[in-house]
């Protein structure tokens, strides 16, 4: 006989499962176009089977949305660690192939696009939010405590810009690579000369 805990486990398991299908439906064809079919044929589950563990697709966007926005956060302790946080950025998720992060910030801009139509997910994005930049602030400060929160502000504002910017120019086809990468260099040298970056540049080399 199962004990609680044994079924507990195995339940966070499915959700888990469940909601990291539902992230990659999400990527594919955006919300909207998410059915409760595509997700059946991806989990290689029932829908009755399914709904053993979600209310619904819905609930499920919910899940993903949370689980997207805590991976964000995982990635600034990464992102704040490099002498410049722009570049790291711009090599990672622009220049590099396939790169793990790629996953996180494709369904960010989904999120940031669709929520618009979705009322409830739209309450929970800016909550999610909030926290996100509130982390960003806790570590731009554990890694330049000179800094004062009105730059730390505006560094956080310039991370989550280039983040979702190379994010949109990456999975768009209007531009070829190298004349972004030109563009994206020369937006990192004057974003290096800003006031901001240029106290997080001495203070990191320092």
């Amino acid at each position: 006989m199962k004990s609680a805990n044994n079924v507990s486990s195995s339940s966070e398991m499915k959700r888990l499962y469940l909601t990291e299908v539902v992230t990659h439906c999400i990527r594919e064809k955006g919300i909207s176009g998410t059915s409760m079919s595509d997700i059946c044929h991806r989990s290689n589950m029932s829908p009755g089977n399914i709904y053993r563990y979600f209310n619904g697709k819905m609930d499920m966007v919910h899940a993903s949305l949370k689980l997207n926005f805590s991976r964000q956060i995982m990635l600034l302790p990464d992102i704040y660690a490099q002498n410049n946080p722009l570049d790291y950025i711009l090599k990672a998720n622009f220049i590099g192939s396939n790169h793990p992060l790629h996953l996180i910030y494709d369904v960010k801009t989904v999120f940031c696009i669709e929520k618009m139509y979705y009322k409830d997910l739209a309450r929970v994005f800016n909550r999610e939010t909030h926290q996100l930049l509130e982390s960003h602030l806790t570590n731009i400060v554990n890694h330049n405590n000179s800094i004062n929160l009105k730059e730390a502000r505006g560094m956080a504002e310039i991370v989550e810009f280039f983040i979702t910017d190379t994010t949109m120019k990456r999975n768009s086809q209007k531009m070829k690579d190298k004349e972004m990468l030109v563009f994206y260099e020369s937006l990192i040298d004057a974003f290096t000369c800003s006031s901001i970056m240029t106290c997080w540049l001495k203070i990191k080399r320092g």
